[in-house]
């Protein structure tokens, strides 16, 4: 029998995406400082202020030394800002002599704009990447790794929570090969449909249940994200309100919709029985309201899971404080933890292949809201994806192990199983 062939829209939906990825890192880069520039506000006899750009050489915590081609500035930094106090060059246009620009005391500012008033040196990507710290590196990779056996774990306990289960070792090799599918190779199969074909692969008459326990894992680990952030936002509202109501909405949300789906009484009031009944595809959004409901009988499973996904998340944010502090950005730890979450989230939104351009332009941007340079989160986050690909290469190694590997074709039959030809419900 020949395959059903795809639709137009599945056709170019990988497409899609891939043209969303490019423009997304586009722009991304296209604001992004390559070069250090200092800029200097306006003097006395001058309306409008200084810009000059070049290469940081030296840069400590309270100096730095800008090389600008045919001259030098030496700045001072006020101790643990990009703020200078002064700056100091050889004028070769008025003058050979060197000249100084008292550029007064920065924190006594008391807004954005009032700031402004005095100078201040911006690195460029290059030269974040190349001040980096890089022995804070191998702390990161270590916990992302520990992170993502975590997760091995507990996708192991929800499968066996509806009779799915597969030894650990098997889940291991399972988690990595999806994690190498999904950050090493994204665009092409994704690694939960991957670890869903497997599954499916020993439980044949449980197709559906498959896909539903590996979508309820990234589900829970999405909510263990919202909730590490939900924790760490109230310590400091003002400070993190770009970030507070996207988080505290998607909570809100998530909440609403378990005591939707998990209440018998709720469900009865809201008709949501019949309304599913109604829905296309009826076959299969019964199977799959079926293998969700079965853990309100387990609700203590997904309570564990749940914490378990904060421990996941606690690991990954303090991957990213190390990272950050690799390149001296100066933050506290617990503003990784009520910011981080939200590019994370930003990143598992299925707009483009692993999150490409949409995860790197959210992060750049409520960084900036707590005062992280373009170039600094932009470097942040492109070194948390190249440790995250290096834990993933694990999977390269569990595939390559891997005897019975799928294959495009299987690939295809699953999809088209699982959607476009909805099986009948089970007895």
């Amino acid at each position: 029998m020949n395959p059903k062939p795809k639709s137009t829209f599945h056709r170019i939906l990988p497409l899609v995406k891939i043209v969303i990825a490019a423009l997304a890192l586009v722009l991304v880069f296209k604001f992004t400082p390559w070069h250090d520039e200092l800029v200097l506000p306006a003097e006395a006899g001058r309306t409008e202020a200084r810009t000059f750009t070049g290469r940081v050489v030296e840069v400590d915590d309270d100096s730095a030394r800008l090389d600008c081609g045919t001259f030098t500035i030496d700045v001072t930094l006020w101790p643990g800002t990009d703020f200078c106090s002064n700056a100091t060059w050889q004028d070769g246009v008025v003058s050979n002599e060197f000249r100084t620009v008292g550029l007064g005391d920065p924190t006594q500012a008391s807004s954005a704009e009032d700031a402004e008033r005095y100078g201040r040196l911006s690195l460029g990507l290059k030269t974040v990447l190349r001040l980096a710290d890089w022995s804070w590196l191998g702390i990161a990779l270590a916990l992302i790794f520990i992170a993502t056996v975590i997760a091995v774990y507990r996708w192991g306990l929800l499968l066996r929570g509806v009779d799915l289960g597969i030894p650990f070792g098997r889940a291991f090799n399972l988690t990595f090969i999806g994690a190498f599918f999904n950050n090493v190779m994204p665009g092409l199969t994704g690694g939960d449909l991957v670890k869903a074909i497997y599954i499916a692969r020993e439980h044949p008459s449980r197709k559906t249940e498959s896909i539903i326990q590996v979508l309820l894992d990234r589900v829970l680990g999405f909510t263990g994200l919202a909730l590490v952030a939900g924790l760490a936002i109230p310590t400091d509202l003002e400070r993190y309100g770009a970030v507070a109501p996207g988080i505290f909405l998607l909570l809100g949300a998530l909440t609403v919709f378990a005591c939707v789906f998990f209440s018998r009484r709720i469900r009865a009031a809201v008709r949501l029985d019949a309304l599913l009944k109604r829905l296309p595809f009826q076959g299969i959004v019964q199977k799959i309201d079926r293998a969700v409901f079965l853990y309100r009988f387990r609700l203590d499973l997904v309570g564990v899971s749940l914490l378990l996904s904060m421990v996941v998340h606690t690991l990954i944010i303090g991957g990213f404080a190390l990272i950050g502090h690799a390149l001296h950005i100066e933050l506290d730890t617990l503003t990784y933890f009520a910011v981080i979450p939200i590019s994370l989230i930003a990143a598992a939104l299925p707009l483009t292949p692993g999150g490409l351009g949409i995860a790197e332009a959210a992060n750049i941007y409520f960084l900036g809201t707590v005062g992280v340079s373009r170039a600094a989160a932009l470097s942040l986050f492109f070194l948390y994806r190249i440790l995250q690909v290096l834990v993933s290469l694990v999977g390269a190694v569990c595939l390559a192990l891997q005897k019975d590997r799928v294959s495009s074709a299987e690939v295809e039959q699953f999809e088209d199983d699982g959607s476009s030809r909805p099986p009948q419900a089970s007895p």
